[in-house]
């Protein structure tokens, strides 16, 4: 049983890096947001299967939406995450900033237009507070945890020993 489940797991990884290294890092973005949000989906499928059936479409709406806005903060990582990594003490935490703004953003836009209403209202003085506060709150917190700046060359050309 677990080597089936790493072959499968080879697999993936296997097309994953068969993918322009630029790409991957949206293909990990839109994965990790459609996991999330598909996660949820499970709990929430079986009351809007009996409350309301009509809604079934819209949570694999959501779910595409959560893939894409993942694959916006992937590209983001993608245009500007290395340079931004090379600038000292604050590159991790500025690179988080804009990853989470390049899928927050959107995702809120969109969710007006999927589900009728504002879940953050970017057209309020207090909506746009809240929503730079969470960006800043999320970017710092997973620039700092998921990125790792660049390593700099010592003097003899090698990069030093990872801590």
């Amino acid at each position: 049983m677990i080597k089936a489940k790493r072959d499968v797991l080879e697999k993936w990884a296997a097309r994953f890096d068969a993918l322009p290294k630029w790409l991957q890092p949206a293909a990990l973005g839109a994965l990790i947001l459609a996991g999330i949000v598909g996660i949820r989906l499970v709990f929430v499928l079986p009351v809007v299967l009996f409350t309301e059936p009509s809604g079934i479409p819209r949570l694999f709406i959501a779910l595409i939406a959560a893939s894409a806005a993942g694959a916006a903060g992937g590209l983001a990582y993608s245009l500007v995450g290395q340079p931004m990594l090379r600038i000292p003490v604050i590159g991790r935490g500025l690179t988080g900033i804009v990853c989470v703004a390049a899928y927050l953003l959107p995702l809120l836009y969109f969710s007006t237009l999927i589900f009728g209403q504002e879940t953050v209202p970017l057209t309020t003085p207090l909506g746009r507070q809240v929503a730079t506060v969470c960006i800043l709150a999320f970017g710092i917190v997973i620039g700092y945890s998921w990125f790792d700046s660049p390593r700099r060359p010592t003097g003899d050309g090698q990069a030093p020993p990872a801590a």
